[in-house]
């Protein structure tokens, strides 16, 4: 299982597409030290790539290791830390919401389809109509993700992201909890899996990504 210690990103890939940024709508409970408070996140628009990222749009790409079967893939190109930034101080007062909690977030990468073969690289594109879904198998309890109008906070927790392959590309929003005042550790850790209810495939082998706040 992918977990902080054995951390390691998968080989890379990278997408091209142009940069979007969309979060989706949705509801969290955030519980720390005592404090409880209901958030709505909601937003879209057109900006710039996050530190770290490189130039354009990367996404987590999803495929196959054989054509129309085999185990599922996950391919990309994220050679740092995922990139936060501040959202909302809940219960808390000052610049650094002293007594409370702060949400950081951000919408890039999303979650796309491999579309173009790669046989030396052992890359496939899914075969149309291939539901893909994704599973929370390990974290640090301040993470979370949004996505496909669900929260996934807990180990275990999944979702579907779509349908390759058009239907396939999606956003959601990485989330970080953590109490105001203090300055946050470097890294928060994330691992998934990713699965589906077709025959023709198994699921990944489990993957991870970082999460960090951004110094802007």
């Amino acid at each position: 299982m992918a977990d902080k210690a054995s951390y390691r990103g998968p080989e890379v890939h990278s997408s091209g597409r142009t940069l979007t940024r969309c979060s989706q709508l949705g509801s969290v409970v955030l519980i720390m030290a005592g404090f409880v408070a209901s958030l709505v996140v909601a937003g879209c628009g057109a900006g710039p790539a996050p530190q770290g990222f490189g130039e354009g749009h990367i996404d987590i790409a999803v495929g196959s290791s054989a054509d129309g079967g085999g185990q599922l893939v996950v391919d990309y190109d994220i050679v740092e830390a995922i990139q936060l930034f501040f959202n909302t101080c809940l219960g808390g007062s000052g610049p650094d919401c002293t007594g409370g909690v702060v949400l950081f977030s951000g919408e890039d990468p999303g979650f796309a389809p491999i579309e173009d073969a790669e046989p030396a690289e052992g890359i496939f594109p899914l075969a149309e109509g291939t539901p893909v879904s994704i599973e929370l198998t390990s974290k640090d309890a301040e993470t979370s993700l949004f996505i496909g109008g669900s929260a996934l906070n807990d180990t275990g927790d999944s979702t579907e992201l779509g349908t390759a392959i058009e239907g396939l590309h999606i956003h959601g929003e990485w989330r970080l909890v953590l109490p105001g005042g203090q300055a946050p550790a470097d890294e928060y850790f994330l691992g998934f899996k990713m699965t589906t209810t077709s025959p023709a495939y198994t699921e990944s082998d489990p993957f991870g990504v970082m999460l960090e706040v951004s110094p802007e």
